[in-house]
This record gives C-alpha cells, structure tokens and sequence, in this order.
C-alpha cells in the first residue's frame, strides 16, 4: 500500500491514477487532479511526511 501525498488516500500501488517521480522517489496518486497539485509544488506535500 501507498499512500497519496496530496490527499491521503492509501491505495495500492496497482490501483494508482497517476505516478510521479521527485528527486528519485515515486509517488502515487488517486487521481490526475492530486498528481498535478503535486508537480506543482512538491515539497507542499513530501516535506510532512520527511519530519
């Protein structure tokens, strides 16, 4: 299971909408929507989870 940086939601990594690789790490996401709210401004989303 992943999760989706920009909403939370926790799916598997099969069942992502969209993917995006930042500074050598994937991330996954349920929807375009929170793919492109994360390619905008990534370190928004990752700098929570880096803490």
């Amino acid at each position: 299971m992943v999760t989706d940086p920009v909403c939370g939601m926790r799916l598997g990594r099969s069942d992502a909408a969209a993917t995006e690789e930042y500074r050598g790490h994937p991330y996954y996401f349920c929807s375009s929507v929170c793919r492109e709210r994360f390619a905008d401004d990534p370190l928004r989303f990752i700098t929570v989870q880096l803490d």
